[in-house]
């Protein structure tokens, strides 16, 4: 249900005098309802009046990039609550989790498609034009492209070793118990 800014006002000052407030028409329960006067209270107390305003979707979705993707994970498998993450970034705890497991499942995956091989990966040949874009690059443009992709191969090697080492640990675990 969606109410006027003046009517949530009313019943967060109700709820802040302490008084019996009735389950208004449309709400679906009454848990539903004290949730919504909880988040208004909040919304209250940390911005004023201004906090019950109704909140406008934005025109775009902010869609994050491989980088902020990695980064993020890794700040959750360095032992960062998934909430404080969220809260930080600005994206879902579910979409946080979601990269996680991704991430995890991309590792066991690789690990897996190793061990099953037992060889490396195929070396493509790659076809050189004339004058390729790499040839155009100062000498540090190049340096600059090198330490970045350095490290973000530096960070996808800390995930896929810390998801081995969770999955090592989830196995020990299962043989203890069965």
């Amino acid at each position: 249900m969606i109410l006027t800014k003046e009517e949530k006002l009313k019943y967060v000052k109700a709820y802040k005098e302490g008084q019996t407030i009735p389950t208004p028409e449309g709400f679906e329960s009454r848990r539903a309802f004290k949730n919504s006067l909880l988040n208004w209270v909040k919304r209250y107390n940390k911005e004023g009046e201004k906090g019950l305003d109704r909140k406008r979707p934005s025109a775009r979705r902010r869609i994050p990039t491989v980088e902020e993707k990695l980064a993020i994970v890794l700040r959750i498998q360095n032992g960062e609550r998934n909430i404080d993450v969220a809260r930080e970034t600005g994206f879902s705890q579910g979409a946080i989790s979601s990269w996680c497991r991704n991430s995890s499942i991309l590792a066991a995956n690789q690990v897996e498609y190793s061990l099953k091989e037992g060889k490396a990966m195929p070396d493509t040949e790659a076809k050189k034009p004339e004058q390729t874009q790499e040839e155009k690059k100062t000498p540090e443009e190049k340096i600059r492209e090198l330490e970045a992709e350095n490290m973000q191969l530096k960070a996808e090697n800390a995930v896929l070793k810390k998801s081995i080492a969770l999955k090592v640990m989830k196995k020990r675990q299962q043989r203890r118990q069965g």
